[in-house]
């Protein structure tokens, strides 16, 4: 396996059918939702507030490019009072983070304090999207990030119009929004225990914060049709006799038409964009046109996946289209907090499988090229263990001889979880480059890709929720 499987969304090129079209997820109902099973995290509260608050940020104004500027470092936060004091461990220590105990992992996560800083940006950045520790970890990590350091904007490497709608849940309490989004990602890992889990845990520290959130995506739109029903609304309402015409040119089966006609609806929206704010809003209309921008990104991306050449589409369609949206959101000047794949987010890594000299570069450096030391990223590293793949089947996480992974899983300590700097020589001599198990295309200084690091001694393969 690469470094990526992709999307969340995307099955493995033996089972593409629930790709291109929205399927319901077997039992999903039954497995995950309205209280009908219990949390594997034994801290996580299942009661979710009710109070009414709603709303959404808006990533953008344009379908065009924009000149990337970095944003001003977002006001600090004052934790509420109900955040546990303990004294924050020293990263360089390689403390042990608790996943079962919310307390005490929330103190050992403050050795990651110094290392965050002002960042406008945090990437956690997992290596494979099929070990359940790595969301478990991210659940302790985001409560941190949103509870104590004032994160604001939770993204994740799905559609935006695929997370807009988990707004009504981590916001509302509306657990139908968290069935909704669960079943259309249908036989995905989107749709695992853990993740509903860690959405759950999102919830929770959203109470705990006492301030709303945003779920946004910043990916492709590579399960097109929530995107395409979210673009007819809008439509609807501001167009009512052009409408139909205007859909029907985004149902194209022919994805070469799909990826032109997408972009002529585009460029229509622009050319109307005074009439069309005049009868809705400046971030509906801005909702609709990211829309219209992820829906021709991911006919793109799909022409080039179902070819079989996963790499083209990731590294000249979805790595360029993530780090556009990304620094986008960062541009709103609320701090994002968000949740992707390592090949994604590592600071100075080509696309998955370009050598370098390329061109093609995960999106992480486009990020760390516009917000500078206000992009971090905390990598998650596994030793030998299980896993889960795209297909729904499990097999041995295995690492590379003489990799960064394989080094870390020598070390002597019983810790499920730890987490570690990517500069020194302790506990590892980090000031050398190393080979990465899952990103094979570089030898690297750990601190050229990411600031921190957490490492998963025995991995094990997340819960599938179909």
């Amino acid at each position: 396996m690469g470094h990526s499987t992709g999307s969340l969304r995307v099955k493995d090129a033996r089972n593409k059918t629930n790709v291109l079209k929205t399927t319901s997820a077997r039992s999903a109902r039954i497995l995950l939702y309205g209280g009908m099973r219990k949390s594997r995290l034994p801290w996580l509260s299942l009661a979710l507030s009710t109070s009414l608050v709603t709303g959404i940020g808006t990533m953008g104004c344009s379908v065009d490019a924009e000149p990337v500027t970095a944003p001003a470092p977002p006001a600090a936060s004052t934790p509420p009072a109900s955040v546990p004091s303990c004294a924050a461990p020293r990263l360089e220590d390689g403390p042990e983070l608790p996943l079962d105990d919310l307390a005490k992992g929330t103190c050992a996560a403050r050795a990651l304090d110094a290392i965050i800083g002002d960042a406008s940006v945090v990437c956690l950045a997992e290596s494979s999207h099929g070990v359940a520790e790595s969301t478990r970890v991210d659940a302790v990590l985001a409560r941190h990030l949103i509870v104590d350091l004032g994160f604001r904007v939770v993204a994740y490497e799905d559609s935006d119009a695929a997370l807009r709608g988990l707004d009504a849940f981590v916001n509302d309490g509306d657990e139908s929004a968290l069935e909704a989004y669960l079943d259309d990602a249908g036989e995905t890992l989107a749709n695992t225990h853990e993740s509903a889990d860690l959405l759950r845990g999102i919830a929770k520290a959203r109470i705990d914060s006492k301030d709303k959130l945003s779920l946004r995506g910043i990916d492709v739109a590579i399960a097109p049709a929530k995107t395409r029903a979210e673009i007819g609304r809008y439509l609807d309402q501001v167009d009512p006799t052009g409408a139909a015409a205007l859909k029907a040119k985004l149902t194209a089966s022919n994805l070469d038409v799909a990826v032109r006609q997408a972009k002529e609806v585009s460029a229509h929206l622009q050319s109307e964009r005074a009439a069309y704010v005049a009868r809705s809003s400046e971030r509906a209309f801005d909702l609709c046109a990211t829309d219209l921008e992820s829906l021709a990104d991911g006919y793109a991306f799909m022409k080039s996946y179902e070819a079989g050449d996963f790499k083209t589409g990731n590294g000249e369609v979805r790595d360029p289209s993530m780090g556009r949206n990304l620094i986008r959101l960062a541009r709103e000047g609320k701090r994002v907090l968000v949740r992707a794949h390592l090949g994604h987010c590592a600071k100075d890594f080509p696309s998955q499988g370009y050598a370098e000299p390329t061109d093609k570069h995960a999106f992480g450096r486009a990020v760390a090229g516009a917000l500078g030391d206000r992009y971090r990223v905390i990598a998650h590293f596994y030793g030998v263990g299980d896993e889960r793949y795209q297909s729904g089947k499990t097999g041995r996480y295995a690492n590379t001889k003489g990799s960064l992974d394989a080094a870390l899983d020598a070390l002597d300590s019983p810790a499920r979880a730890r987490l570690m700097p990517t500069r020194g020589t302790t506990p590892l001599d980090f000031d050398k480059p190393w080979k990465l198990t899952r990103m094979p295309e570089k030898v690297t200084l750990p601190a050229d890709q990411a600031d921190a690091l957490v490492f998963v001694k025995a991995p094990t393969p997340v819960t599938l929720g179909w």
